[in-house]
């Protein structure tokens, strides 16, 4: 299933953090990597709803630095949020499920 493709240009980096933290953002904006990535962590969510952030990686093969990142992009933009935690079965650990905002 096709969806719209999302248009995300929220601040990565925080005023604190070290001038390679801005660089990079502004790379990753540039190049549209982030905007790539948040629409392919988005389907899976959309697809997936109450997928745990390490199934959301699985499924993306992002690994979940990226995928734990571009969540938060998702959620900080109101387009995601998170659920009740459960047990992600790879590594018995509990983690947030994630859940779409609209449908």
């Amino acid at each position: 299933m096709k969806y719209k493709q999302l248009d995300l240009w929220t601040p990565a980096s925080r005023s604190s953090d070290p001038s390679t933290s801005h660089e990079a953002e502004k790379s990753i904006n540039k190049s549209g990597s982030r905007n790539t990535q948040c629409n392919q962590i988005f389907v899976v969510v959309k697809d997936n709803p109450g997928a745990v952030s390490g199934e959301v990686a699985d499924i993306t093969g992002m690994g979940m630095h990226i995928t734990s990142r571009r969540l938060a992009d998702l959620k900080n933009k109101g387009i995601i949020f998170q659920g009740q935690t459960r047990t992600y079965e790879k590594s018995g650990r509990k983690q947030v499920s994630w859940w779409p905002l609209f449908s």
